[in-house]
């Protein structure tokens, strides 16, 4: 059992609420429970013996991860100049970490059951995708190395915001609509209406769930100023940045809501990185990036 020290929360946070939203993950029958398949996976990651033959028999065992998983590399943002046809071959060429990492968003994208009409799933996945192959992309444009990582964190880095949602739907469809009315970051309102705020709630679930770190480090600081200090800081300007652009291109998470801002610091060191990236570059490759994202149904006309 993890005491909560570790999840230093945001001010704002209050601890009732947190042991509530805690006990609704591990107790409620109505909770979002982590797929047996991913469960796995996550253990087969940690076992130092497991190799890529007993990775890929694990995620074989669900249809559904392994097709998608499939048709995620074989796509054309990941660029590789021939099919992949299995899932061994998948972690022949891209690692054991990444396809580990893939699977796990993959199946974390679909702890809510596609049978669900409510349309906030629907904004949820196309803002989700939108911003893992816009990490992907600007992944591309600097030379970060880690792929899949960077992919697999730009799909999970509002998971937390998600299962803030299955806790509280009514609550939660309130906070939304002031979002769209008053242009407020819903952060600040998650806070004053739920208690805490999305990143901690992901935070949590990285914990209760083991998730790798780079995940974590995604859904805890995707919406940080001040990231220059942290190791990952690289990682996550990647995944701000791809958030905010995910939004100006037709992908925002709330249709109507104020676009977010990039942190000045983000936008430094991503230029600091590759000299070649500003606005006026970002600009002339909107027709790359609207071909890269047409395969997703767009929330804004």
């Amino acid at each position: 059992m993890h005491s909560m020290d570790h999840l230093q929360p945001h001010a704002g946070i209050n601890q009732e609420s947190l042991r509530e939203f805690r006990t609704y993950l591990s107790t409620s029958a109505e909770a979002p429970k982590l797929p047996s398949v991913l469960q796995a996976v996550l253990e087969c990651s940690q076992d130092p013996r497991a190799n890529a033959e007993k990775l890929s028999v694990i995620i074989a065992t669900d249809t559904v991860i392994s097709a998608q998983l499939l048709k995620t590399v074989n796509s054309a943002y990941y660029g590789f100049p021939q099919q992949i046809a299995s899932i061994k071959h998948a972690i022949v060429l891209l690692g054991f970490k990444e396809v580990t990492n893939l699977a796990i968003g993959i199946a974390l994208m679909d702890v809510i059951k596609p049978g669900n009409s409510d349309p906030f799933y629907y904004q949820f996945k196309s803002h989700s995708l939108a911003t893992a192959q816009l990490s992907l992309w600007l992944a591309e444009k600097i030379a970060f190395k880690d792929k899949s990582t960077i992919y697999t964190g730009g799909l999970l880095h509002d998971f937390g915001l998600l299962m803030l949602y299955a806790w509280q739907p009514e609550k939660y469809r309130q906070l939304l609509s002031i979002c769209q009315t008053e242009k407020i970051p819903c952060f600040h309102l998650e806070r004053k209406l739920l208690g805490l705020d999305h990143m901690t709630a992901g935070n949590l679930i990285s914990h209760l769930w083991h998730l790798p770190t780079p995940l974590m480090i995604s859904m805890q600081c995707h919406h940080d100023k001040n990231i220059i200090e942290n190791p990952e800081a690289l990682f996550i300007a990647i995944i701000q940045m791809a958030h905010v652009l995910g939004h100006q291109v037709g992908f925002p998470l709330i249709p109507q809501a104020e676009t977010p801002k990039l942190p000045k610091t983000v936008y430094q060191l991503l230029q600091k990185v590759q000299p070649e990236f500003n606005l006026k570059m970002l600009k002339k490759c909107l027709p790359e990036i609207k071909a890269l994202l047409a395969e997703i149904p767009a929330l804004e006309a």
